[in-house]
């Protein structure tokens, strides 16, 4: 064979492997090329499939949302209104939810190396998770008891929120550290009910101080629990 035919073999060659080295590079997370938003990296279809499930789960969210919520604004806006004139907890469930969105921004994006679409709808499902994980078990608890509501369009909304968090499934770790502050979580429940489950509307102003002391620790908890169940990934932005 010619030997110019060969040289051009060889260098055709190696322009596809240095174009398929330099593509994986642009889709792994540990990779400096893995950095920005452009639509061609979020749109990539070679990704893992879990980076896609922002997508169904982030539609299914807005979808109930939509649907069920004007219908459930009323209510919703009454007990907003009550919280934001008399219930001190209402500012930690506010700064708890800004804490966990800037958190999984900073981790997502520079530790994690996700693009920063993919970073704010993983911080925002982590947000709504954790809210409506506290709501939902605080309102089926109350079953029976005339505590907070059943209705089904909240009870949808607040699975819809928990199902949204599960966008950044692929980051998800269950060590030691997580299952110890699931189950302290969880304790905490069991301690409330044993204290008789008071609420913070309770005339008695001793059992609305423990309600309210329940109330901003677990929610503040909860926030901490999906912040720690994202923490411990391995993809890991390497050092420089």
């Amino acid at each position: 064979m010619r030997p110019d035919i060969l040289e051009g073999g060889r260098a055709l060659i190696e322009v596809l492997s240095s174009s398929a080295r330099r593509f994986s590079a642009a889709n792994d997370y540990d990779s400096p090329l893995a950095v920005g938003s452009r639509w061609s990296r979020i749109l990539d279809l070679s990704r893992d499939w879990r980076d896609w499930l922002f997508v169904p789960l982030g539609a299914q969210f807005a979808f109930v949302v939509l649907v069920l919520y004007p219908p459930y604004a009323q209510f919703v806006v009454q007990v907003g209104a009550l919280q934001r004139h008399v219930n001190p907890v209402f500012p930690y469930t506010w700064a708890s939810a800004l804490g966990l969105f800037a958190y999984g921004i900073w981790l997502f994006h520079w530790r994690y190396r996700v693009d920063w679409t993919r970073a704010i709808v993983y911080s925002l499902g982590l947000c709504f998770a954790a809210t409506s994980l506290f709501e939902i078990v605080w309102q089926n608890v109350g079953a029976g008891q005339g505590v907070g509501n059943q209705f089904l369009e909240g009870q949808v909304i607040n699975l819809s929120s928990i199902a949204f968090g599960l966008s950044s499934l692929r980051f998800w770790r269950f060590n030691v550290p997580v299952l110890a502050a699931s189950n302290l979580y969880w304790m905490g429940w069991l301690l409330w009910l044993a204290d008789g489950y008071p609420q913070t509307y309770n005339l008695n102003p001793s059992l609305a101080a423990q309600a309210y002391a329940f109330n901003a620790a677990l929610k503040i908890a909860s926030y901490v629990l999906f912040a720690l169940v994202v923490s411990f990934a391995t993809r890991l932005r390497p050092s420089r």
